[in-house]
């Protein structure tokens, strides 16, 4: 049987290209991905389209994250945020369901996934 439900939407907001791809190639096989490089783009995005994930890089560089963060649940309070940054502690801004630290493995970028879309559906 074919499963036509329709496929997660993820906005990957992440400043360098490679770990964007990457990340792009790994979600790809799950979801539908929109990758970005900047927080300002990334709120234009999520005014124009709905998504049911905002993966964030902690250093978005035009904007400080906590504000992408906030403008972004303005806009869609159900938003399931996932931060990631090159720490190893666990990164946080208000409202993120999920972290990820940096080098991405494939398993940890699953859970993530996965937390954030079961926090999504609870809030839905």
């Amino acid at each position: 049987m074919i499963d036509l439900s329709p496929r997660p939407t993820v906005l990957v907001v992440e400043p360098d290209d490679l770990v964007r791809r990457v990340l792009v190639r790994r979600l790809a096989t799950r979801c539908e991905v929109t990758p970005l490089a900047n927080g300002a783009s990334a709120l234009q995005r999520l005014r124009e389209q709905h998504f049911d994930v905002l993966l964030l890089d902690l250093a978005v560089g035009d904007m400080p994250s906590a504000e992408v963060a906030r403008c972004a649940l303005e806009l869609d309070p159900e938003l399931a945020i996932v931060v990631s940054a090159t720490s190893t502690r666990t990164p946080s801004v208000p409202g993120s369901v999920a972290a990820l630290a940096k080098p991405y493995d494939s398993a940890a970028v699953d859970r993530a996934l996965d937390l954030a879309l079961g926090a999504r559906r609870r809030t839905a």
